[in-house]
């Protein structure tokens, strides 16, 4: 049974999320650059779940790929994430 995040948790959980991601990976998944890293959840949601927080949701994308995986892709999920990999 998932626990409902409070908003005050949500900026420190997600702080934590993010350095962790960091610490986990240091190239894009698609591309494999290494500048201008940004982290991406595979599975979208909200705050309040914690999947969310979940580093087994999370990869890092280069800004580009980032920002053309989302102009590609409206709905997100693990699916069109391994869809935009093999494509671009």
């Amino acid at each position: 049974m998932s626990r409902k995040i409070k908003g005050g948790q949500s900026y420190w959980k997600r702080k934590s999320w993010v350095r962790e991601l960091f610490w986990k990976y240091d190239e894009c998944a698609i591309c494999k650059t290494k500048e201008e890293l940004e982290p991406h959840h595979i599975i979208k949601t909200d705050k309040t779940n914690e999947l969310y927080y979940d580093l087994n949701n999370g990869v890092l994308l280069c800004h580009r790929c980032h920002k053309l995986y989302h102009k590609k892709f409206l709905e997100i999920n693990p699916m069109t994430l391994l869809e935009f990999s093999q494509k671009y």
